[in-house]
């Protein structure tokens, strides 16, 4: 069993949202940031999509839905 340090790339990409986090806190309309962690999330919200439906049509409109509280997110 590997007790190695956590990965590093990981890591830091975490922290990078951290600081995405932060700056777009100090500066909410900064459409950059929101891009970024629209793009960093994208996949979370299609996996969550995928998880919760099986028809195509209902897989769409629930990844939509996950997008738009993404980004309602973003003001909160």
């Amino acid at each position: 069993m590997a007790t190695g340090s956590p990965n590093r790339t990981t890591d830091q990409s975490g922290d990078e949202t951290i600081q995405l986090i932060q700056k777009l806190q100090s500066d909410p309309e900064n459409e950059l940031i929101k891009a970024q962690l629209v793009e960093q999330y994208t996949q979370l919200v299609h996996s969550l999509a995928r998880k919760f439906t099986r028809d195509a049509t209902l897989q769409e409109d629930l990844f939509q839905v996950g997008i738009i509280g993404l980004l309602a997110s973003f003001t909160r």
